[in-house]
């Protein structure tokens, strides 16, 4: 798991970024360090495939200095261009001239939190070392860094480990760096993410961690704002949706930060989603579905699915209308054997547009739930439309949709167009 041997062929994998801090180590000042740091170690030392993008750090140095090395880089041609973000702290963004995506360089920096909710911090990146950047970082697994320096042409590392993480990498252990409740405070959507972790990358909170995320929740959650709440509960349960609606309970969630949605504190029932689920929509529809099942997927009087879209557009859940239409096709499909017209009414949503993602939904709750879908016939007849309907003589109005379906009923069972007219017009009559 901790071979290396991986960091060095992620290293050499990079042509353009390889380049790149070649040069950058071998223009900053000497009593300056160049750093690897981030999830990208984490993640390379654990074999994942998919690794997202190098995250560079200068320690030991500041601001005037690093945008001076940097100048002289643009200058010499090594790099395309360059510019400072980041309002609170220096991040500098890389263009290079082989590629279409920047390079982050951040200051190694210290921060101490001056206020609730992650919002007001005292930030110092002025000659901070590497070990004093490390003892800000949320968990032990991503505090680990690798120092890079160049010689004869190639990147040389050492791999830095301040607080025991590769321990923790290796038993898949998520432990705090320092004290538990120090972090939380800090930032208090590191509750979430510890969650997050748990189940997108199958590290288990140590005892401490876990305690302190039980004690701290319903304190400290209710300080942190929907946007950044919403994104963590959909990454943890698009990974694993069952095991993240169990930890929304034991860890107190719904009162904390999820109030509008405490109705959906419910056990999940004898149904397994797959994971991970194939989009944040779906992880969203499956948030509420064990409710739905609750009430065997009929919405209660004072809670339709309307409802529940103006929760989730309070709570900055993304594209709540068409989780509510996913949900909505999901039930029609659930009850579809309930209606008058059910091979037409099958059809109809299926081919909507959240058909795909209800039937997904439907595909895993009908073993559990004993449901079926009425068997729609394979070569079926070009539809007879509303259109049509009204050169009949049928008039829209009251219940006219109704008789487009069951004009397709019709059809599904072997009716001609004939057929189909002379029993419409007739029932008319």
């Amino acid at each position: 798991m901790t071979d290396l041997g991986a960091l060095k062929n992620y290293l050499g994998e990079l042509p353009g970024t390889h380049a790149f801090i070649l040069n950058l180590c071998s223009h900053v000042p000497e009593s300056a360090s160049v750093w690897a740091v981030g999830g990208t170690i984490r993640d390379v030392l654990s074999g994942h495939q998919k690794i997202k993008d190098l995250d560079l750090m200068v320690a030991d140095s500041e601001e005037k200095a690093v945008a001076k090395t940097l100048a002289q880089l643009k200058g010499q041609k090594m790099i395309r261009t360059f510019q400072k973000v980041g309002v609170s702290f220096p991040v500098f963004k890389i263009h290079l001239f082989d590629s279409d995506e920047a390079l982050d360089v951040a200051l190694a920096r210290t921060e101490s939190s001056t206020g609730p909710g992650h919002r007001d911090f005292t930030i110092f990146a002025d000659q901070v070392s590497a070990r004093e950047d490390a003892a800000r970082r949320d968990f032990t697994v991503n505090a680990l860094m690798l120092h890079l320096r160049a010689s004869n042409g190639e990147i040389e590392f050492t791999l830095h480990d301040f607080f025991d993480g590769l321990t923790d990498l290796k038993e898949r252990r998520l432990r705090a760096v320092g004290i538990p409740e120090e972090r939380f405070e800090e930032d208090p959507l590191r509750i979430l993410r510890a969650l997050r972790f748990k189940h997108q990358k199958g590290f288990i909170p140590d005892a401490a961690l876990s305690r302190t995320m039980q004690e701290q929740s319903l304190k400290l959650l209710p300080t942190i704002s929907p946007d950044r709440i919403q994104d963590e509960v959909l990454k943890a349960m698009e990974a694993n949706p069952s095991g993240m609606l169990e930890d929304l309970i034991a860890y107190d969630i719904f009162p904390a930060c999820l109030n509008r949605l405490s109705y959906l504190k419910v056990n999940p029932p004898g149904w397994m989603l797959p994971d991970p689920l194939p989009s944040r929509e779906i992880a969203n529809a499956a948030l509420i579905l064990p409710w739905l099942a609750l009430h065997d997927f009929h919405c209660p009087e004072d809670k339709g699915l309307r409802e529940i879209e103006q929760d989730l557009i309070a709570l900055h859940f993304p594209n709540p209308r068409y989780v509510r239409g996913v949900l909505q096709s999901f039930v029609d499909l659930v009850l579809a054997l309930e209606h008058e017209s059910p091979l037409a009414f099958t059809e109809k949503t299926l081919e909507s547009h959240t058909g795909r993602d209800a039937l997904f939904l439907f595909e895993h709750f009908k073993k559990a739930h004993q449901k079926t879908l009425p068997d729609l016939p394979e070569n079926r007849p070009p539809r007879i439309n509303g259109k049509a309907l009204m050169q009949w003589g049928l008039k829209p109005g009251p219940g006219f949709e109704l008789l487009v379906l069951r004009a397709r009923e019709l059809q599904l069972h072997g009716k001609t167009e004939a057929e189909v007219r002379a029993e419409l017009t007739h029932q008319a009559i």
